[in-house]
């Protein structure tokens, strides 16, 4: 059962998600430049009555710009939720999950009723996965059947 700061918990991390960049020579060679051609005028340390907060706004604001148009952002992937070979499915996945879960339960408590339900849950996934990855291997040959 979820306590309420569990879901709140969950609502934040839907919200807020990692993000990841290439940073290849092409992209940073071509932010080197944008930083170059950028007027960065407004930076001017003798003018006495400027809000210190207003030019860092206003720097963090072109800069942020500049590196986002050359380094492109995308969602990180979550590779403990996705797929990790060509047959598996999210569904393999979860059960992967289910499985770990029902370890940890036999580690912390080691009782037979924890051990049989362990085992038989992973005696079935392993059965599952072979099936998956035999249907698998057989469409991909039946597939490449024809390409010659």
């Amino acid at each position: 059962m979820l306590s309420p700061s569990n879901n709140i918990n969950k609502k934040l991390s839907n919200q807020t998600q990692d993000l990841t960049g290439q940073f290849n020579l092409c992209s940073i060679e071509k932010f080197k430049a944008y930083l170059k051609d950028t007027d960065w005028s407004f930076i001017d340390t003798s003018h006495k009555g400027v809000d210190p907060n207003i030019l860092c706004n206003e720097y963090l604001s072109k800069f942020t710009v500049g590196f986002n148009a050359c380094f492109f952002l995308k969602p990180k992937l979550n590779w403990k939720h996705s797929p990790r070979k060509g047959w598996m499915t999210t569904g393999l996945v979860r059960s992967c999950s289910t499985k770990s879960i029902l370890f940890q339960k036999f580690k912390c408590n080691p009782n037979k009723e924890n051990e049989v339900a362990y085992i038989k849950y992973r005696n079935k996934l392993n059965s599952t996965f072979n099936k998956a990855e035999k249907n698998f291997s057989h469409k991909k040959i039946s597939d490449s059947v024809g390409d010659q």
